[in-house]
């Protein structure tokens, strides 16, 4: 799969003690998960890194049977060192 300019394809967490709730059909989304893919124009390499997103944000993608979240490198809070 390919992510274009600034954006990074993220598989969500599992873990559901960080989530949002979208009020319109109240699909909880995680907000952190593992970069899987990133485009040319993100400015370090992210790939593999646990990240924190803002709420709200986002579009869930469904690639072969799998949901991601495709996010602009701009509206990560975080990474998470798993030290």
């Amino acid at each position: 799969m390919i992510v274009l300019h600034d954006l990074l394809l993220i598989k969500p967490t599992e873990d559901k003690k960080s989530v949002l709730v979208l009020p319109d059909n109240s699909k909880e989304i995680p907000q952190e998960g593992t970069v899987i893919s990133q485009g040319p124009d993100v400015p370090e390499n992210m790939k593999g890194k646990l990240v924190i997103f803002r709420k709200w944000l986002g579009d869930i993608v469904k690639y072969e049977e799998k949901e991601y979240i495709v996010i602009k490198y701009e509206d990560i809070i975080g990474v998470i060192d798993g030290k």
